[in-house]
């Protein structure tokens, strides 16, 4: 096993596999996509991409891949692929989620987002109101187990294979930040999910003291179950709306949570996570790209809110996550990758 994780970290391995996982993903879309349009539930999009749509979506494919190997080459992260990649449990979950794409369809066509399980329903008590909904009409929205199973492999089915990827290219300046911090590098993650941005961070900076926060307990006990080898890591159910730890943080991150957010609430996380911030220390939010940022992806970002229940959507991709920042809060830089995009901030 030391073989092949020796291997699995050489960057060429790397790019390679990669590149079979967007393939793999790719292939695992046609028969949900097909089905879903069957039923009604996907349309044309209106606008509809530009002309050179392929050529644009290869090219930006190889791009990142390019930059995955340079990065990987230069030591900034390795990822040990084989840590989650089991071929049967993977055909068994994409079975499960056929079904639950169907699912999610029924609920599409008849526009129901507040319908849960006994168990959902539990683990909802006492959170916000907004956060109570069948996200992507998917079942139990973000409030069961078989949610957090389904969630990861779900959303890099419908970006492609490509979601990891993205995310792990804008996470780089804040890796290479961490990397040349001498002693414990504290850091608050927010909306933490099923850990996916928390292995990459554990695995980049071995000296990092992490606190993951969430709303869901389901998704932060697959977090848990999936990292259980690191003991720098704490998984708590909070808000990120008034969350505060002892101490403050080196870094604050987030990703992929504020478009699932209201736009008030969007304003006290981005203002909280400057609290919870040392002075000098950095504040990094990856998400949706939005409107403008690319102009070649920008019907995309239109069309996706008209097949998914995604309420907050078209508010996030109309406010540039740039006016978020408070006035203790000094942009860097603004970067994006395919359909994500990543502000760093520092404070003041």
């Amino acid at each position: 096993m030391k073989i092949i994780s020796r291997i699995a970290q050489q960057p060429i391995f790397s790019t390679s596999l990669s590149l079979s996982q967007i393939m793999l993903y790719s292939a695992e879309s046609i028969p949900l996509l097909l089905a879903r349009r069957a039923m009604g539930v996907i349309r044309k999009p209106d606008p509809g991409p530009p002309e050179n749509h392929r050529q644009i979506l290869r090219a930006e494919i190889f791009n990142m891949l390019k930059e995955d190997f340079k990065n990987i080459n230069g030591g900034l992260y390795t990822i040990d692929f084989f840590s989650s990649i089991s071929p049967l449990s993977h055909f068994k979950r994409y079975l499960r989620l056929m079904q639950d794409s169907i699912n999610s369809a029924k609920r599409a066509k008849k526009k129901q987002y507040k319908h849960f399980s006994a168990q959902a329903k539990e683990h909802g008590m006492g959170l916000p109101d907004y956060y109570l909904r069948n996200f992507h009409y998917q079942t139990d929205g973000y409030l069961s187990e078989g949610s957090a199973d389904l969630y990861e492999h779900q959303t890099e089915i419908l970006f492609m294979g490509t979601l990891n990827l993205m995310r792990r290219l804008l996470l780089v300046d804040l890796i290479a930040i961490g990397k040349k911090k001498s002693g414990d590098f504290r850091v608050l993650e927010i909306g933490a999910g099923t850990g996916v941005t928390t292995e990459v961070l554990l695995r980049s900076w071995p000296h990092a003291i992490i606190e993951a926060i969430d709303l869901s307990e389901p998704y932060l006990a697959k977090a848990r179950q999936n990292l259980n080898e690191f003991s720098n890591v704490q998984f708590i159910q909070a808000d990120g709306v008034d969350y505060r730890s002892l101490g403050q943080f080196d870094a604050v991150v987030s990703t992929y949570c504020l478009h699932e957010v209201p736009l008030n609430i969007r304003k006290q996380i981005v203002k909280n996570a400057a609290a919870n911030l040392k002075k000098g220390g950095h504040l990094l939010l990856i998400d949706s790209l939005q409107l403008g940022d690319r102009q070649e992806f920008d019907w995309a970002l239109k069309q996706f809110p008209k097949d998914f229940h995604e309420p907050f959507f078209t508010s996030y991709v109309r406010t540039p996550l740039n006016t978020l920042l408070s006035d203790d809060l000094e942009l860097v830089d603004e970067k994006s990758w395919f359909l994500s995009k990543a502000v760093l901030a520092r404070k003041l």
